[in-house]
């Protein structure tokens, strides 16, 4: 398990690792650790990805609220890529939970 980071103010705080990944393939185009679930990290993370792949035919998410914020979903629709993600569908999100979970488990 990831543990807790300190940081300047000495509060402590959890990293979540953000990765976006090809589902046909499963390589990871881009994978980040951030501090924070927030639609700038969403962005950062997306536009890093893009830069190194290419801009993607679609996206799945898990509808998370950085990823469903106004600021994400309008700057999607400006390019064209609306997530395809159906809500309350976990199960479309498989091949990346596992994926990440045992690249982040350290072998637990």
């Amino acid at each position: 398990m990831l543990r807790a980071i300190a940081l300047a103010d000495g509060s402590l705080k959890r990293p979540q690792l953000l990765a976006f990944m090809d589902d046909a393939s499963r390589l990871i185009c881009h994978a980040q650790w951030y501090l924070d679930q927030t639609s700038e990290a969403w962005a950062h993370g997306l536009s890093q990805a893009m830069l190194k792949r290419g801009l993607p035919r679609a996206l799945l998410t898990d509808n998370g609220s950085a990823m469903m914020a106004a600021e994400s979903t309008e700057g999607l629709a400006r390019l064209d890529r609306a997530p395809q993600t159906l809500p309350y569908t976990p199960e479309q999100n498989g091949k990346q939970e596992v994926t990440v979970r045992a690249s982040t488990s350290g072998g637990d």
